[in-house]
């Protein structure tokens, strides 16, 4: 393979890994169980979401996913951003990404709002890029409430880092 050959291999690689970690968080919003699950590797995929748990592949995550989520009327909105993808070879990747992650329940009128990096490895499967591990990372949350004159509680503010 020429130097020009493996350019173009990473660049495509990046290209459908960003794909993927989007596809990935569109199927989170759209509460869309079966495009999750594909976005990971069949078997022994590690996902650590704290406070959420460690799970040791991905029917675990969508079993948690089912309950909390995909059968509740709250609307989550996942935007990723920042992406620094490193390709380690033609079948391996790491990524760190950043994420602003809303969430709101109608019915309780209650919202959370949190940053976190996600910190993935991918690798090359016979159906494309999948995830084979992916950590978050929280930085910041809050959760509050709209309340009925349209104003705004928020149940916990972090303390500021030394």
């Amino acid at each position: 393979m020429t130097d020009l050959e493996r350019r173009i291999a990473r660049l495509e690689a990046e290209s459908e890994i960003r794909r993927l970690k989007a596809r990935y968080l569109n199927a989170c919003d759209a509460k869309d169980i079966d495009a999750i699950r594909e976005c990971y590797i069949e078997k022994g995929a590690e996902i650590v979401f704290p406070p959420i748990g460690t799970f040791h592949d991905r029917e675990g995550l969508i079993e948690i996913f089912s309950q909390l989520a995909a059968t509740t009327p709250i609307i989550d909105s996942h935007q990723a951003h920042n992406a620094e993808i490193n390709v380690i070879d033609e079948n391996n990747a790491e990524a760190r990404w950043s994420l602003a992650f809303v969430t709101y329940h109608p019915e309780l009128k209650t919202f959370r709002l949190l940053s976190n990096f996600y910190h993935d490895r991918y690798v090359r499967t016979e159906k494309g890029w999948r995830i084979s591990y992916s950590r978050s990372e929280p930085r910041l949350i809050f959760d509050g409430k709209v309340t009925d004159a349209n104003g705004v509680e928020i149940a916990n503010i972090p303390a500021p880092k030394d």
